[in-house]
């Protein structure tokens, strides 16, 4: 009996074999079932940087001609915790990577300046958009790494949630327990998954501001700076995401290369509540010398977002606005022109306290007939020492200028000290010299023609360093006491410049050159740097004659 049921299991077993024979056989013509297909992956590599400092086009620093002469700190640029959202076609969450969760990447990459990549696999042939955060542990409370956590496949992600930084004060790189700075990012451009080579950038954009304060003693004599203050600035709610971002609008203001009005930030509309505050810098005090490097002083502070517009009171202004507190001087506020100040932005602001005026007025060659040019007027006092020129097109402009009154009297005894090619100097030498400040942008090409070395309007400048160079500055002559006899003006003199034609978006392009007068006495050297920003267009009627 028993051998009689094995033959019949046997045999059994041996028909079901045939049967998965064919059915195996007829899978493999095709025709019967849908053939199911494999999913393939490839991997994209996601790189973190952080995102340069916006500066506003005015206040922005060259390389030999910085002001302030400090260059963003690599404390400022740390990423020292990071989320990415991968976004799928439908723009629902498909996944989340975190420093934090270290289960579904692969660190590429961590460079010295702070970059990261990661790399991850993702289907090919589907399309991905990407954000990115970083130091959310930077914000004033766990709420943001408690959102980003709770993130998973299908779900919405909420661009308009709001956050708050700690107090403003507390970012630093000399704190025992740093708190770095919180950033965000625009989502990325979607991209359709390749068999390889698929790579995305993500520039971190810093969800604080920063303004820096040089102040330039450029009197002759020495003097104590109590304290300067800096009116008003925001706290309270601000969007997570770049705000332009947060409401699903497409411009990414954060990343232009100048700034209009139509940049200025927004808010969250369910905001908690907002108060203004001025913040204070060299609170201590300080001592500026009359002369040389202790002449000058340069301090920062880290900033909210504000829309100084938006202030309410008896003592609000409409702009930024910068208070020396300096002994025995006028201290009334001056006005930067700067109606706010966004996440990211790094104003430049430069302050000369001096005894001197200085006229300096541009002519253009194509000047309209009986046109008078109107002097840039730098006057006594503590003043910002920046001024706007207007033009309506390229060709040569010619600036005159003029050393009109120093120490409260007119300019008779001071003499502008130049330069001549093969003199002596020793390093802390400073003679009279006009430098191109800012010209044009990576995305614009500048509005000045910088001469090339040898032509005569090319002059090298030795005592600021081997590479620096200016234009020409051409004395201004005067007749001489004997008749037919022509002398070098001390106090007058003149220097051109190039516009270039047909400059791309000339109406949003702008230029900034640095016009740095030194006068002496024989026993006393000052030295006085002011900035004219050279803009194309018309002058907008509010600045009309101030």
């Amino acid at each position: 009996m028993k051998h009689s049921l094995y033959q019949q299991a046997m045999a059994a077993a041996g028909w079901l074999l045939l049967l998965l024979l064919c059915v195996a056989c007829s899978d493999e013509g095709g025709n019967n079932g849908p053939e199911i297909p494999e999913i393939q992956y490839a991997r994209v590599t996601i790189s973190l940087g952080t995102a340069d400092n916006a500066t506003p086009a005015f206040t922005k620093a060259g390389e030999e001609t910085t002001l302030p002469d400090i260059d963003d700190e690599l404390y400022e640029r740390e990423i020292s915790d990071w989320w990415i959202v991968i976004l799928d076609r439908q723009k629902n969450v498909y996944d989340v990577l975190s420093s934090e969760l270290n289960d579904n990447w692969v660190a590429t990459s961590n460079t010295a300046d702070n970059e990261h990549e990661v790399g991850v696999d993702l289907v090919i042939g589907e399309s991905y958009s990407f954000y990115a955060f970083a130091n959310l542990k930077g914000l004033s409370n766990n709420d943001a790494v408690t959102y980003l956590s709770s993130l998973h496949k299908g779900m919405d992600l909420e661009v308009s949630k709001a956050v708050e930084l700690k107090e403003i004060t507390a970012y630093g790189a000399e704190e025992e327990s740093p708190v770095y700075i919180p950033m965000s990012s625009y989502p990325s451009d979607p991209i359709t998954v390749k068999e390889n080579n698929n790579k995305v950038e993500l520039l971190l954009i810093r969800l604080l501001g920063k303004v820096s304060v040089e102040v330039n003693n450029a009197s002759g004599q020495d003097m104590k700076l109590n304290k300067v203050t800096l009116s008003s600035f925001r706290s309270g709610s601000i969007y997570l995401l770049p705000y332009d971002a947060a409401e699903s609008k497409n411009t990414k203001n954060l990343l232009a290369t100048n700034m209009e009005s139509t940049l200025a930030p927004s808010f969250p509309t369910t905001a908690t509540s907002t108060f203004f505050s001025d913040r204070t810098l060299f609170e201590n005090g300080i001592t500026l010398k009359g002369s040389g490097e202790e002449a000058t002083t340069t301090a920062s502070i880290y900033a909210n977002e504000t829309l100084f517009t938006s202030q309410t009171g008896e003592n609000a202004s409409k702009d930024l606005l910068i208070t020396l507190d300096v002994e025995g001087r006028n201290n009334d506020p001056i006005s930067t022109n700067f109606s706010f100040i966004r996440r990211n932005d790094w104003l430049k602001i430069p302050i000369t306290i001096s005894n001197a005026e200085v006229q300096v007025t541009p002519k253009q060659m194509h000047m309209p007939i009986g046109g008078i040019p109107a002097p840039l007027t730098f006057k006594p006092g503590a003043i910002l020492a920046v001024q706007d020129y207007y033009v309506d097109h390229a060709g040569e402009i010619t600036f005159d200028y003029e050393l009109t009154k120093l120490n409260a009297a007119d300019a008779a005894g001071w003499t502008l000290k130049y330069y001549k090619s093969g003199d002596h100097f020793v390093s802390k030498d400073r003679f009279c010299c006009v430098q191109i400040d800012e010209n044009g942008t990576d995305k614009q090409p500048g509005l000045i023609l910088e001469p090339a070395k040898g032509d005569a309007n090319y002059v090298e400048l030795p005592w600021l360093s081997k590479e620096a160079w200016g234009f020409k500055m051409t004395p201004a002559k005067v007749t001489g006491e004997a008749a037919g006899t022509e002398t070098e003006s001390t106090t007058k003199g003149s220097f051109t410049i190039r516009l270039q034609e047909l400059v791309p978006n000339a109406n949003t392009s702008t230029a900034r050159i640095k016009l740095t007068l030194v006068a002496t006495n024989g026993t006393t050297t000052v030295i006085l740097p002011y900035y004219i920003n050279i803009k194309f267009g018309s002058q907008p009627a509010a600045e009309e004659g101030a």
